[in-house]
């Protein structure tokens, strides 16, 4: 690495200096002795987003984001769409509020496989303004399971 400057007499300095760069040491953290693995999910961990797909019972995949800020799985009309979910109207009938204002929604409840685990009696909410991924909740998980998010294995894994 060289530096130069010039100070305010107009002389210019360089310094130069050989670094070398090393990667850290790493162990994997290893997973609490009282926790099992449920699942593992592939995912993709861009950006600062966790990208992974979830499929449906019936064999057709979603693709959704973690999203530690969700209390439950919200999913686009689309992912409503292959899902079968349609809007009974009525009581399950809610608005939502995000980022980019609120709107119409409503509540339904779902069955993912991920991870080649099903889980079932999710919680979702269908709102049919939002793009993007669907997201999966982080709190899905709260109070029965922990997830364990690795970059360095590009996965999402489920604890009990």
């Amino acid at each position: 690495m060289s530096v130069s400057w010039t100070d305010p007499a107009g002389k210019t300095h360089t310094v130069s200096k050989s670094t070398v760069f090393s990667v850290p040491q790493t162990t994997a953290a290893p997973i609490p002795p009282d926790d099992t693995a449920v699942a593992v999910i592939p995912a993709q961990i861009t950006n600062d987003q966790v990208l992974l797909d979830a499929q449906t019972t019936s064999g057709q995949t979603l693709h959704m984001q973690l999203d530690t800020g969700v209390q439950t799985v919200t999913l686009t009309a689309a992912d409503a769409a292959t899902l079968g979910l349609s809007d009974p109207g009525g009581s399950a009938d809610i608005s939502v509020q995000g980022v980019t204002g609120s709107s119409k929604a409503y509540i339904s409840t779902v069955t993912l496989v991920l991870g080649g685990v099903t889980f079932t009696g999710i919680e979702a909410v269908v709102d049919a303004d939002f793009d993007g991924p669907s997201l999966l909740g982080y709190d899905v998980f709260a109070g029965q399971y922990d997830l364990l998010v690795s970059q360095k294995h590009n996965s999402v894994t489920v604890l009990k």
